[in-house]
């Protein structure tokens, strides 16, 4: 429900042709404030279109139905897809089409769904502009089944935004078991909520003790929905226990997510806007903050007599960010000839920005930071 656009409330219509239904829009639960939604005409197009007609139950004459609708734009047009359906006439008929709490119980009837979606409606929550909403659809999929070392170990952070949103639940529910199989439904993934943190941070910290611990992941993962004190120490505390285990990996990861990729609400980070030099005890940096947190920069090694020339020794880009009057550089990648390769190296993390003029910043310890 959060990470839809709209919810449209439809009845199936005895007509149908060439095997697709006939749908009858009779209200939407939730549109979107800001742009236009959708006209009739293109909701009911993308139903029609909907995969789950291939995939899951068939529509039967006369039944009630919820879909989930996702909006994108281009050069100035919306355009939207159908990602889920919800069978209101027959709320059980399967668990592809059904209403499931995040405490794994399905709801039984029309009156208990509706009244569940317009509840959340009425909360108004909206999803963080850097919530990729079909890349955490993908979680329950992933998480404990094919979640390999090239995405745990990976360069960079930027396969944490998979999990920005939402978190992985087990599912124990029985309702469709035949002949004592279980269920293909086994996990799912739910909107993050505040209670959620304390449990997080258990599982976290509980992590390197469970086999496979490669399968247990996900609760670190999802701290980054956290940012704060708690969090860090959270984190900080599983680098210390575990330094050589991969859980100590991703949760390093988190802390570099934490420090270049959440959302700049300091406002040094406009004020750093432009061209710097940093004068370290060895090298020279040359570096450009830019207003979507990446930089460039070029690097000498600082000469040791005022008569040599400047040796450059890389050309580098990555992130910055201000964080509570605190500065943090990573380098992500180098440039061998025309081509950039992965290198990470942090310039430095957390340093306390004492202050900013029209020409430098001062920063606590150093090195000097002087506008260009």
């Amino acid at each position: 429900m959060d990470s839809s656009d709209e919810i449209l409330f439809v009845h199936i219509e005895p007509e149908a042709a060439y095997g697709q239904p006939t749908v009858n829009q009779r209200s939407v639960l939730k549109t979107h404030k800001v742009s236009p939604r959708l006209t009739a005409d293109q909701s009911l197009m993308e139903i029609r279109r909907w995969r789950g007609w291939a995939h899951g139950p068939r529509p039967e004459v006369n039944e009630d139905w919820l879909f989930f609708v996702r909006r994108t734009y281009r050069g100035g047009s919306a355009s939207g897809h159908v990602f889920h359906g919800i069978n209101l006439t027959q709320p059980l008929k399967s668990y592809s089409t059904a209403a499931i709490t995040r405490d794994g119980k399905p709801l039984v009837d029309r009156q208990s769904i509706l009244a569940a979606v317009e509840a959340r409606v009425q909360r108004d929550h909206r999803l963080s502009p850097d919530v990729d909403r079909s890349a955490v659809d993908k979680l329950a999929g992933v998480i404990g089944n094919k979640w390999s070392r090239e995405q745990e170990r990976s360069v960079g952070t930027t396969y944490l935004k998979a999990h920005l949103g939402g978190t992985l639940v087990r599912i124990d529910c029985d309702v469709w078991d035949r002949l004592g199989a279980d269920t293909w439904l086994i996990r799912a993934v739910v909107p993050v909520e505040p209670d959620d943190h304390c449990r997080l941070m258990e599982a976290a910290l509980d992590v390197p003790k469970r086999r496979p611990a490669s399968r247990f992941l996900h609760p670190i993962m999802a701290l980054v929905n956290f940012p704060g004190q708690e969090t860090e120490a959270c984190l900080t505390e599983i680098i210390k226990r575990y330094p050589l285990h991969g859980s100590s990996i991703i949760a390093k990861d988190v802390l570099h997510f934490f420090d270049y990729h959440l959302e700049p609400t300091d406002p040094k980070n406009q004020a750093l806007v432009g061209r710097w030099r940093l004068e370290g005890r060895r090298e020279l940096i040359d570096i450009t903050f830019t207003r979507d947190q990446t930089f460039v920069a070029t690097t000498f090694a600082r000469p040791e007599h005022e008569h040599e020339r400047a040796r450059h020794l890389w050309d580098g880009q990555g992130y910055w960010l201000v964080r509570d009057s605190r500065l943090s550089i990573m380098r992500t990648h180098v440039r061998v000839g025309l081509t950039w390769h992965d290198s990470r190296r942090e310039l430095f993390r957390g340093k306390k920005i004492k202050g900013i003029t029209s020409a430098e910043a001062v920063l606590d310890g150093g090195p000097p930071m002087k506008r260009k």
